[in-house]
């Protein structure tokens, strides 16, 4: 239990910035104080150490509240459990910010919600609520108090107090950047107040008579209005301490004959003997005023004593000089009716500029300080709500992470304490959205995690974000902060240090046998796969319609998979209209029984909810069903471990790759054929991303293309699934097609889920429906054949110059006879563009980020999709498509052979580059020291066949000695692999 808890007492930069608060609440807990509430003097102390916390909670279930040590502003709530934990303690750390008391994923109004909360509602500790509180030994101290020197009215719309000249505001907190939050001792409103505005108050030392004019102006200013003054005029203004923790002083300003002479007063104790002056002999340690040796209680004594007594030679005091009207002098400690003539007057007005020029990030740290800002999209807590664009704050001091409406509003609108957070991806099948991550808090492990969904504008944004988020949640030096904090990169500091990490893949083929009863699933509702990584959700697929009765797969990665995971779990999920989607099935995966850097085919039963006593599946008898099974999940699953150097160990591996692209494209293309299918997808990915970082992606696909089509002896083996070239034209493909295929197919879509709102006829084997079902068929055919076929234009330049080398290439193998139609090289083209691209896009929309929306009758639009990508790849081939339930083959088989000529001229277009390859420089983020250590280890896991291979291939040797060497220094075993 000691460890369950946040510590708040670790090694902290100095100076610590001290976080703002206040008493209201912004949305959090909604929980009301019960009326027999304990108030504050029963548990609240002074700032305390942890040990010294501990040792007065004798009892169990006692606790108490106490100042944080390492943070003047927070507070530590400090409890011993009851049970078989009484021996140790539990410590949380409760945040202040701008009235907020955040204690976890919980928003309080104040600390006696914070404890009345813990008391009556919920556990901090498991079936625990807060027993007997702890009183302090001593008082707790009075907050510091400030006095408004000026009139001011805050910025409209903002969470500024506004204040009044003279009035009296007690200190919540301040920041090093120059803003407090205060309340007011009179009205009880807080709100932000910058320091320009106030001056320390000390009611033991306030005057008495109120009468005496404090001038806020310069010497200069001071000089002028006793310029034309008559002898005995007097003036006090601020004056300046010499050091940080001086006495407050004052100048008094006294006007002579033919001089102005100046008097220092201090403000500060009065030592126990006695003290000489203006009768003032009795003994004090108050505060008080010195002029000279002399002491006096209060201004008003000073004066008085000075209009007696010669204050020079000469010289009394007579009265205080008169500020003229307009003028910019303020007064300072006028109350009541002076402060009502003040402003009336407007003596007391100022619109600072320092206030003005202000904006989030000053409100929350210095600039050494922020690490990071910058804006994102977020939505609720819970994951739930809609998507709002806010910009972000990120102290790495502090380990705070900060969330405004926008980057001119002073008040955090939230906060994220990344001590207790931690930093995950989020797929975008999940958020909805690309470039999604997500912050994942909890008190400790027993705790409810909350996850807050962030979405970044770009790719290289979001491994920004994820980079400094990580970084900061990780620190614990001081050293290790201010060293971040100097570089302000991330990047720096993983190239000098070796990486370990592992990253899991796997690949969701079908969801068979499912056995879930109309009940548990009404119509109306679809059923989904929920993916969690222990209890942080990761992804979902789409409607299990699609994974039941096509053949298809979705695929999903976690890169860098922390430690702490240990298992996968695979929720069944009931997808309601009105309600929130309910639980059936679920299946756990043990991690760590999990064979590493090889793929495994995996067949696991879904356990119904509340039927299953032990929640993980044995993999090795992954096969075998189970009486409370609700369905059975296929899937391939890879736990990859990785082994990253700093970037200048892999300096061989780049030469081969990149010095000779031509040889390079020949090489690989000879060591796909030393490795599985599955890998082969993998390495793809790796390759492409590798020679896009280095812009030379064009040379490459084109020179793997070319080794692919000299090496096929047959035209029907030419570009087969499994081979490296198809795999990386793939990859290439998606991710140059996806901006036209969502302008393209997205209206589309929209229009066939309009169509199909309700009962899809396709679903009606009876006569009379198949010709209508037709006709709406060929609809949408058509639409699409206009929005493909008819902007060849559109398509990415640089993929029109690989399909005419493509083509080219092909012609000059196979040359077509005469008067015969070339229908090799545009079945090659059609294939890539049509099947492994638009056809696909069709079949699984989320490979490319179409939305399929909500509403409708999602089956009915996934059948019409997929009629329509069969329809697309006959067209293609020059082919028919077979009968089909409830659809007229032969119409739509006669509309593909009419319009067969337009599609051969579209591919004729479409492989006719009219600018050639155009420069584009690749801008999404890539650790490519992280793909070359996956290359490296792809190529030592299949060492053994690319060492046999290398007796009749010996250019392969280059490879080996390659990887040898990088085994070497990643401490793997070159005789095993």
């Amino acid at each position: 239990m000691a460890g369950a808890g946040v510590n708040d007492d670790p090694p902290t930069p100095a100076p610590r910035l001290r976080r703002l608060s206040s008493s209201a609440d912004f949305g959090g807990s909604q929980h009301e104080l019960s009326p027999n509430a304990l108030p504050k003097e029963r548990w609240l102390h002074d700032k305390l150490s942890r040990q010294s916390a501990e040792s007065l909670l004798a009892d169990p279930g006692s606790f108490l509240v106490r100042q944080s040590s390492s943070s003047e502003a927070d507070f530590v709530l400090s409890y011993r459990p009851r049970g078989n934990y009484s021996s140790q303690f539990a410590h949380f750390k409760i945040t202040v910010l701008c009235g907020r008391y955040i204690l976890g994923s919980r928003r309080f109004a104040s600390l006696d919600h914070v404890v009345d909360y813990f008391m009556h509602e919920a556990h901090l500790v498991p079936d625990e609520f807060l027993g007997t509180p702890v009183p302090p030994k001593q008082p707790v101290k009075k907050k510091e108090q400030v006095i408004s020197m000026f009139n001011y009215t805050k910025v409209v719309d903002t969470h500024e107090l506004s204040l009044k000249a003279g009035e009296v505001l007690e200190v919540e907190s301040v920041t090093e950047t120059g803003w407090y939050w205060l309340v007011s001792t009179a009205s009880k409103q807080s709100g932000l107040v910058h320091s320009c505005l106030v001056q320390p108050y000390n009611s033991s030392i306030e005057s008495v008579k109120q009468r005496e004019l404090f001038a806020a102006c310069s010497r200069d200013q001071c000089n002028r209005i006793l310029k034309d003054s008559s002898c005995g005029c007097f003036l006090l203004r601020e004056g300046t301490r010499r050091a940080a923790g001086d006495a407050y002083v004052f100048t008094l300003c006294v006007r002579t004959v033919d001089n102005i002479h100046r008097f220092r007063v201090e403000v500060r104790p009065r030592p126990n003997e006695a003290s000489g002056g203006g009768g003032d002999t009795q003994a004090a340690t108050a505060e008080g005023y010195w002029l000279g040796g002399r002491f006096f209680h209060t201004i008003d004594h000073l004066i008085d004593h000075y209009r007696r007594e010669e204050i020079l030679d000469g010289v009394h005091l007579t009265r205080p000089a008169a500020i003229p009207k307009g003028a910019r002098y303020r007064p300072v400690g006028r109350r009541g009716e002076d402060e009502r003539e003040a402003a009336e007057s407007g003596e007391a007005d100022l619109p600072p500029a320092a206030i003005s020029k202000s904006s989030a990030s000053d409100l929350v740290g210095s600039q050494e300080s922020i690490l990071h800002t910058g804006w994102l999209e977020r939505r609720g807590a819970r994951g739930g709500g809609k998507w709002k664009r806010c910009y972000f704050v990120l102290n790495g001091r502090e380990q705070r992470l900060y969330c405004f409406d926008d980057n001119t509003r002073r008040r955090p609108k939230d906060m994220v304490d990344m001590s207790i957070s931690t930093v995950y991806p989020l797929h975008s099948s999940f958020s909805e959205r690309q470039f999604s991550f997500q912050v994942v808090s909890r008190i400790s492990h027993e705790d409810k995690p909350v996850m807050t969904c962030l979405v970044a504008n770009t790719a290289q944004s979001k491994q920004d974000w994820m980079m400094y988020l990580a970084s900061v949640q990780s620190l614990q030096l001081v050293s290790s902060i201010e060293q971040l904090l100097k570089e302000k990169s991330v990047e720096a500091a993983l190239e000098s240090r070796r990486r370990n990490c592992t990253n899991l893949y796997w690949e969701i083929h079908e969801v068979a046998d499912l056995q879930v009863s109309s009940s548990a699933n009404p119509p109306g509702s679809g059923l989904y796969l929920l993916m969690q990584l222990d209890d942080v959700p990761y992804a979902k697929t789409c409607n299990l319609h699609s994974l039941k009765h096509h053949a298809t797969f979705e695929k999903f990665a976690f890169k860098k998979l922390p430690r702490e995971m240990r298992h996968m779990k695979i929720y069944l999920m009931a997808k309601h209209k009105r309600s929130r989607d309910s639980e059936m099935g679920l299946l756990t995966v043990e991690l760590s029984e999990l064979p590493v850097n090889q793929w495994n085919h995996l067949k696991l039963p879904l356990v119904a909810i509340g039927q299953q006593k032990s929640s993980t599946s044995n993999l090795s008898s992954s096969s075998s069903s189970s009486s409370g099974s609700v369905g059975h999940v296929k899937m391939d699953l890879l736990a990859k471990k990785l082994c990253i150097l700093p970037l200048p160990s892999y300096e061989k591996l780049k030469t081969m790759l990149l010095e000779d692209i031509e040889g390079a494209a020949d090489l690989l293309h000879r060591i796909g054929t030393c490795i599985p299918t599955e890998d082969i997808r993998f390495l793809a990915s790796l390759l492409l991303k590798t020679y896009l970082f280095h812009n030379c992606e064009l040379a490459f696909i084109r020179a793997l293309n070319q080794r692919e089509i000299l090496t096929e002896e047959t035209q029907i083996s030419l570009f087969r699934s499994s081979s490296l070239a198809t795999s990386v034209m793939e990859e290439y493909l998606r991710l140059v097609m996806t901006q036209f295929v969502r302008e393209t197919m997205q209206p589309i879509i929209d229009e066939i889920a309009i169509a199909c709102c309700d009962d899809s006829p396709l679903h009606c084997t009876a006569t009379p429906s198949a010709a209508d079902a037709s006709t709406k068929v060929e609809h949408f055919l058509r639409l699409l054949g206009e929005q493909i076929l008819g902007h060849v234009d559109k398509f990415p330049s640089n993929l029109r110059f690989l399909l005419q080398c493509m083509k080219e290439d092909i012609s000059r193998k196979w040359p077509s006879p005469p008067n015969h139609p070339p229908s090799i090289k545009y079945r090659v083209i059609g294939s890539f563009v049509f099947l492994r691209c638009l056809s696909l896009a069709l079949v699984s929309p989320r490979l490319y980020h179409l939305q399929l929306g909500s509403g409708y009758n999602v089956a009915a639009v996934q059948d019409m999709l997929k009629m329509l990508a069969k329809l697309l790849q006959a067209w293609a081939n020059t082919s028919s498509i077979k009968d089909h339930p409830g659809i007229d083959a032969s119409a739509l088989n006669g509309y593909l052979k009419q319009h067969q000529e337009r599609m051969e001229f579209f591919l004729e277009g479409l492989s006719t580059s009219p600018t050639g390859p155009v420069e584009c420089k690749y801008t999404e983020y890539c650790d490519i020291e992280e793909k070359l250590a996956a290359i490296h280890r792809i190529c030592a896991d299949n060492m053994r066949t690319i060492r046999k291979n290398s007796i009749e291939q010996p250019i392969l040797k280059k490879v080996i000695i390659v990887v040898d060497e990088l085994n070497r220094e990643c401490g793997l075993d070159s005789t095993v692999t």
